[in-house]
């Protein structure tokens, strides 16, 4: 504990810091921070910086991909119409199969000797 305690005070701000940029330690980072006592104004400035750099980051990629959102929604429509058409026909020869069998009497597959 005092290994963990002594390198957390050397390096917990980066560690806080790096951690808001991966998706499960972003959450899991505060444990350790608040066992080991770390200073609440320096984890909620550490926090915050990471969290806005994270932010910015995800609204410009969001921003970079707003238009390739638009094409390549464009061209899988297409695509999508086909596969629901294909889907639909399965799912349709599924319940004809499925009413046929449920409705015919049992006798007709009961092998006669």
């Amino acid at each position: 504990m005092v290994k963990a305690e002594t390198w957390f005070n050397r390096g917990g701000v980066w560690a806080v810091l790096l951690a808001r940029f991966v998706p499960i330690m972003r959450s899991l980072i505060s444990f350790p921070a608040g066992l080991l006592k770390m200073n609440r104004v320096i984890f909620g400035l550490v926090t915050f910086i990471g969290s806005v750099i994270w932010c910015l980051l995800l609204i410009y990629v969001g921003y970079q991909a707003g238009a390739l959102w638009q094409t390549s929604a464009r061209q899988t429509e297409a695509l999508l119409n086909i596969l629901t058409v294909y889907a639909l026909l399965v799912l349709s020869a599924f319940y004809i199969v499925y009413y046929l069998v449920s409705k015919s009497p049992k006798s007709a597959f009961v092998n006669k000797a």
